[in-house]
Parts: structure tokens; C-alpha cells; sequence
């Protein structure tokens, strides 16, 4: 127990300057990627750079300004609105607590970003003409615009570097991370091993100590601690502990008990196997594969 709980003391609390993120969705071009990075959508890295605030998604539209966009969904109850666009998916919560902080010690009533804006709300809506009277020029970089598909190649390969380097400074070594993809809903435990050429997608679950080597394909899949994996496709699955899983295999819909071995090129789907399993080259087990 917490020696300000043992004595009922609590510390006091300091007012906390309410904010509301208002995040403008502008409708993916023809000339891009549908709107989408690492399989998460531009709207949705915005969501996440702002994780600690009130978020609402408003869709932009060509015939009023991105000022009276926001000044018909702003919430009152909040002392400042902070007006982003989907097309900024680089941000990140450190640029947003920085904007935030940048704009309560100035005291701003309508501040200009490099893209988009933060406003005081009592100001928007006091029905006076709005007037710029603050500049933000910090981080720029983060506020690099995605619309075309030579944007959207440039943001994935800043955002894959980011999740990259968080593993790897959580104890994950990743032998070339260029080469390796890793989505952000993808959980890796530290000691685990990445070689050359793998990708790991959707809420993926690696255990400690597991070894990936080269061009394995992993997706909405757990693999448990220890085991190690070479060249095959899981999909759907789960992996026991201390596994081995050979090139070519491929793994779907099932669920491979602790301390198997599988050989090279065999196909399991829909099959739940038994711990402690051997299984020979180019064996074939489960529903879809009869």
C-alpha cells in the first residue's frame, strides 16, 4: 500500500485544462491507398496520436472552412478544440501534449498549426470575428500531408521504422528492419528474435524467446514462448510453447499444442493437435484439406 494511502492523505489535484480533439476525415484520392497504412486507416493514427482526449470524427466538406467545420461540432464543455486532419497520420501524443501546453501557456484564442488549428472554445463561440493570434511551428515533419500514393509509401516506411524501433528497444532483435513488417496491433515480448524477410499482422502475439526466421507470414495469430518458426504462414492459430514449424508449412484456423514438431510443407487447418506431435514432411491434417 502506497504510504499517502496508509496515512489518507491525498495529494492535491491541480485543474486540468479540458480538451477536445475534432478530427476532420477528408475522403481518400483515387491516387492513394485506400485511405489506409499498415492496415490501420489515416483517421485512426490521428485517433491514436490524441488517445488521451475526447475524440469526435468529422467528415470535411469542400463547401465550408475548416474554422466553421469545427465551430458547428464543438462541445462546450470543453476549454479548448484542437482541429486536425486525417491526412496527418505522422502526429504523435508528444507533438499533441506539446500544441496543448504551447496553447494554455499563451493563452491563444485561435492558434494556426502547420495543418489545421487549436482554438479556445469560449472565443469560437462567442460570435466576435475570429482573428489568428498565435502560430505553431514545432514538429513539423509530423505534420507531413498523406494524399498521394508516393506520400503514402513515404509515411508507412517513417510509421514501420517507429513500431520497429519500439520493439527493438523493448528487448526485440529484428536483424533487418527494413525488411520486416510489423503492424500496430502486433504484441512482441522481449527476446525474441526476428530474421530477415517476416511479417507479423493484426493482433499478433509473440511469447518470449520465440525465433522467427527468414519470410515467415504471421497474422491474428499467438505463438507461444520458445518456439521457433521457419518460413511458414500461420493464420487464425495458435501455437504452443517450444514448437517447431518448418519451411512451407501452413498454419490456419488451428490450434498446435506445446512442444510439436512439424515438418517441412505440411498443411493443418481446422485441426486442433496434440501436444507433444511429430508430424513428417507434406503431412496434410484438418477439415479443409480432406
Amino acid at each position: 500500500m502506497q504510504v499517502l494511502e496508509r496515512l489518507k492523505i491525498q495529494p492535491t489535484k491541480k485543474s486540468e485544462t479540458k480538451v477536445q480533439a475534432i478530427i476532420v476525415r477528408v475522403t481518400p484520392s483515387k491516387n492513394s491507398y485506400n485511405g489506409e497504412i499498415l492496415g490501420r486507416s489515416l483517421v485512426d493514427w490521428v485517433a491514436f496520436a490524441c488517445n488521451k482526449l475526447n475524440k469526435k470524427v468529422v467528415d470535411f466538406s469542400p463547401k465550408s472552412s475548416l474554422i466553421e467545420l469545427a465551430k458547428n461540432n464543438i462541445d462546450s464543455s470543453y476549454d479548448y478544440s484542437i482541429i486536425l486532419m486525417s491526412t496527418t497520420p505522422l502526429l504523435t501524443a508528444d507533438t499533441i501534449d506539446s500544441i496543448i501546453e504551447y496553447a494554455v501557456y499563451k493563452d491563444v484564442n485561435l492558434c494556426k498549426l502547420p495543418v489545421g488549428y487549436i482554438v479556445k472554445n469560449s472565443y469560437m463561440l462567442s460570435g466576435n470575428t475570429l482573428d489568428i493570434d498565435s502560430l505553431y511551428s514545432q514538429n513539423l515533419e509530423e505534420f507531413f500531408l498523406v494524399e498521394s500514393k508516393k506520400q503514402y509509401v513515404e509515411a508507412e516506411e517513417i510509421l514501420q521504422s517507429r513500431i520497429n524501433s519500439f520493439h527493438m528497444r523493448n528487448g526485440v532483435e529484428i536483424e533487418r528492419p527494413k525488411n520486416t513488417y510489423i503492424g500496430p496491433e502486433v504484441d512482441i515480448e522481449p527476446g525474441v528474435i526476428i530474421m530477415v524477410g517476416n511479417v507479423l499482422k493484426g493482433h499478433t502475439k509473440i511469447g518470449a524467446g520465440v525465433i522467427l526466421k527468414e519470410n515467415n507470414v504471421v497474422s491474428n495469430s499467438k505463438i507461444g514462448a520458445d518456439s521457433c518458426v521457419a518460413g511458414a504462414s500461420i493464420e487464425e492459430s495458435i501455437l504452443g510453447r517450444e514448437c517447431y514449424v518448418s519451411s512451407y508449412s501452413t498454419i490456419k484456423h488451428s490450434i498446435v499444442g506445446d512442444r510439436c514438431i512439424i515438418g517441412a510443407g505440411c498443411h493443418i487447418s481446422r485441426y486442433n493437435l496434440a501436444a507433444s506431435s511429430k508430424l513428417n514432411a507434406n503431412t496434410i491434417l484438418g477439415e479443409d484439406n480432406k
